[in-house]
Parts: C-alpha cells; sequence; structure tokens
C-alpha cells in the first residue's frame, strides 16, 4: 500500500505501516552519517530533534 506522510510524524501516523508499504514522506528531515550519530549522541545535538524524521545514511560501499 502507498502511504502519504507529513513531518513531523507521530505514533498514530506510522502505526499502521506494514512491511512492503511504500511510504512518501514530506516535509523537514533530517539525515546523518554514522560519526554524527555518534557526535549527537555523546555531546548532543545542535538543534532539538525531539519528534523530528531522521534518515541515517551510510555507505554500503566497503572501499569508502
Amino acid at each position: 500500500m502507498d502511504v502519504k506522510l507529513k513531518t513531523p510524524l507521530s505514533r498514530r501516523d506510522t502505526s499502521n505501516l506494514k512491511v512492503r508499504d511504500v511510504a512518501y514522506v514530506s516535509g523537514i528531515i533530517y539525515t546523518a552519517r554514522d560519526s554524527a550519530h555518534k557526535r549527537i549522541f555523546e555531546e548532543g545535538s545542535p538543534i532539538d530533534l525531539v519528534w523530528s524524521s531522521n534518515i541515517p545514511c551510510w555507505s554500503h560501499n566497503k572501499y569508502l
């Protein structure tokens, strides 16, 4: 099923998502690589991430 979502997302927005659903998300979405996530966890975030949408990004290329 195709689902259209807008940030900020709530549990209610995502609670009915199932495996193989296609979610189209619009609005503000933050992305960061693994080192940024580690730094945010250890030092805190420079911006308010409560109720934000954060998509982790990393390279699947073993040579990078």
